[in-house]
């Protein structure tokens, strides 16, 4: 964003520029919580998908132990469990770190930047508006992601039983 697309040379009043920043730091506040609970949902995600692909994968290998294995059986829980695990990568990858800025400014930025008042907060408001935008550019691919990797679990609920149905029809 630059001055001329959101004015910030037309704001003169110190009072009204105070509560610009003001409200622009309860946004980032906001978006900073929204985005903790996306990574939590998307670990929750992952550590559910990979503990029922661990499951899943041992009771594949138990079935395919016993004196007379089922093959569909085992085919059902091994496709279950691989398409699981990739749901288990996918929500890991929705959640790995990305570049989310929290509110607050370094002191050492501030000095140098503005001689006076008003152009401290011009300043501090068009930074905040800069890593608002990048917040929820960040928010929206993580949601995105963390989406797609619900879905393949749903898929992966059904890649058992089409797999056993699979095996039991060409077995």
């Amino acid at each position: 964003m630059s001055d001329e697309d959101t004015q910030w040379p037309a704001l003169s009043d110190v009072n009204a520029a105070r509560e610009i920043v003001r409200l622009g730091e309860i946004k980032m506040e906001d978006l900073l919580s929204m985005a903790l609970a996306a990574d939590t949902r998307a670990n929750t995600l992952a550590y559910t998908f990979a503990t029922v692909s661990a499951a899943l994968l041992v009771t594949a290998l138990g079935l395919g132990n016993v004196a007379t294995p089922s093959h569909p059986a085992v085919w059902a829980a091994g496709a279950a469990a691989a398409t699981f695990l990739a749901s288990a990568g996918m929500a890991m990858w929705a959640s790995r770190p990305t570049l989310f800025y929290t509110r607050g400014f370094n002191p050492r930025d501030l000095g140098p930047r503005a001689p006076t008042e008003i152009e401290l907060l011009r300043w501090a408001a068009e930074d905040l508006a800069d890593r608002i935008d990048v917040n929820i550019a960040a928010q929206t691919l993580t949601t995105s992601r963390t989406t797609k990797a619900h879905w393949f679990g749903v898929v992966a609920t059904a890649s058992g039983p089409a797999a056993a149905l699979i095996a039991w029809c060409c077995g």
